[in-house]
């Protein structure tokens, strides 16, 4: 994590709102870039290796951060002018909001991604609503939704949602293939420390 880097487009992005204070997705990209910054502290578990949101400590979080992302937000929201930052910037604020990963207000961050998908219709935003939608509705559903996607094929994370999903409907070994999908594409080292980790505690609860 390049703290440094974070800090200057904390500082970037409050420069934009301060140059262009009615233009409603600069403040959407400061709320985004300050609800995102305030998970920095719990990313990485002390011996540096990658942490995911799931298995975050929710009081290292920057909760003055998620309390001026959302002021922002509500500012932009106030011009009535809505965007693809302002929709990812509630979205953190919703995960900011939660004090647990199962307390996670899933629904609306469905929601929220489908109305992102309106105008700004990627796979990456497909396959984000399609994990929403597993914890929101079931992962059966949201295995039906990625199954009709195209274009995420060579993602990596589009094999992962898949196989979150198969692993939490019972079907292990079609979990596992879809892991080994995901770790064939190119990734960088963190991301395939975590799926390697993942698929070793499939094989040892298998």
């Amino acid at each position: 994590i390049r703290v440094d880097l974070a800090q200057e487009a904390r500082y970037l992005a409050a420069l934009l709102v301060e140059l262009m204070p009615d233009e409603p997705e600069c403040l959407g990209l400061q709320a985004l870039i300050e609800a995102t910054h305030a998970r920095s502290a719990a990313r990485l578990s002390p011996d540096g290796h990658q942490v995911l949101l799931a298995d975050q400590d929710r009081k290292l979080w920057d909760h003055n951060a998620i309390a001026l992302a959302h002021r922002l937000n509500e500012r932009a929201a106030g011009l009535g002018r809505p965007g693809p930052y302002q929709y990812q910037a509630a979205i953190a604020c919703l995960h900011g909001d939660a004090r647990s990963f199962e307390d996670t207000d899933w629904r609306e961050i469905w929601a929220l991604y489908g109305r992102l998908y309106l105008i700004n219709p990627t796979p990456v935003v497909a396959v984000n609503a399609a994990v929403a939608q597993s914890f929101a509705e079931s992962p059966e559903s949201a295995l039906a939704s990625l199954d009709r996607l195209s274009g995420a094929d060579h993602w990596h994370f589009y094999h992962v949602a898949r196989a979150y999903c198969l692993d939490r409907m019972g079907r292990r070994p079609e979990a596992l293939a879809a892991l080994d999908r995901a770790l064939a594409a190119d990734l960088n080292e963190a991301d395939r420390l975590i799926l390697e980790e993942r698929r070793r505690s499939f094989l040892e609860d298998g």
